[in-house]
């Protein structure tokens, strides 16, 4: 999975398991970088039904703390003493697969995870977290041996332009992208 996500949970009163939810006791969000909700004062014997609900392009990662048995987007407490828990929500990610010529080396763009990763002469694999719309941008830079030319195959580079050093496209699927270095007559 990619970066943080979004998301809240869902506070319900000693809601057993067949009962329709309705309207939530309390909510808390989850937003990437943001404080976690504060304490929420339930007496002694109270049972709550907590449910992690993810946002538009996140997808619900797991429970932690109080609730890290728990299987599901469901957690039952029994409150007789302090609990504490956690949702981890994500956004997904694609794989850019890269085959590159011998003698040739591919710099990732400017987005991490690429900035600091080179791909020469091999096939690479490289996750990119989709963002909010399900895309990533991919930015990748090619050098090639002098007297020849980059030609890149796959996903349209800035509108067909494949003979340019610089390859920029946008995917929300697993691609594969190829740079071959060329002769150009």
């Amino acid at each position: 999975d990619g970066g943080p996500g979004s998301g809240r949970i869902l506070g319900y009163y000693t809601a057993p398991n067949d009962v329709p939810l309705g309207d939530p006791d309390f909510e808390c969000l989850y937003e990437p970088h943001t404080v976690p909700c504060g304490p929420i004062d339930l007496g002694p014997g109270t049972t709550i039904r907590l449910v992690a609900e993810s946002s538009d392009g996140s997808t619900f990662g797991g429970w932690s703390e109080d609730c890290a048995t728990a299987t599901g987007a469901n957690c039952w407490l029994l409150m007789v003493e302090d609990k504490a828990t956690a949702a981890d929500f994500v956004l997904p990610s694609v794989n850019l697969t890269l085959i590159v010529d011998p003698g040739s080396v591919v710099k990732f763009g400017e987005d991490p995870p690429g900035s600091d990763l080179t791909c020469d002469g091999t096939t690479c694999v490289v996750s990119y977290d989709l963002d909010q719309f399900g895309n990533a941008s991919v930015v990748l830079e090619a050098t090639v041996p002098l007297s020849l030319s980059p030609y890149w195959v796959g996903p349209d580079c800035d509108e067909g332009l494949q003979y340019y050093n610089t390859c920029s496209f946008i995917i929300s699927d697993d691609a594969t992208m190829e740079l071959f270095a060329e002769t150009i007559n």
